[in-house]
């Protein structure tokens, strides 16, 4: 969020406030850092426990939707202490439509 870290989202009226905010990191380059993450994560043994801010759910999301990335904080995010699981297809990581 660059110049808007650690401020309220008071004020803020689209994603574009927040993808072009000076110092602000670029929205493929926060999804490529996601997804990778999330590739290798997937490829550990057992059930894995991810604690992150709500950007990263967005940018699942958008992947998963193929929206426009700059757009991604207008995505409505996961409610808190939500159960996500993930699976890695070999072009992207969705989060499946449910839990099983």
């Amino acid at each position: 969020m660059g110049s808007l870290n650690g401020k309220t989202m008071a004020g803020i009226v689209s994603s574009q406030q927040i993808v072009e905010a000076p110092g602000a990191e670029a929205p493929l380059a926060f999804q490529r850092r996601v997804v990778e993450a999330m590739k290798e994560i997937v490829q550990l043994d057992g059930d894995v426990l991810i604690v992150s801010h709500g950007g990263v759910g967005r940018i699942l999301e958008a992947s998963r939707l193929r929206s426009n990335l700059r757009d991604f904080y207008d995505i409505k995010g996961y409610p808190n202490a939500t159960v996500i699981k993930l699976t890695g297809d070999g072009q992207a990581l969705r989060p499946k439509d449910s839990f099983t």
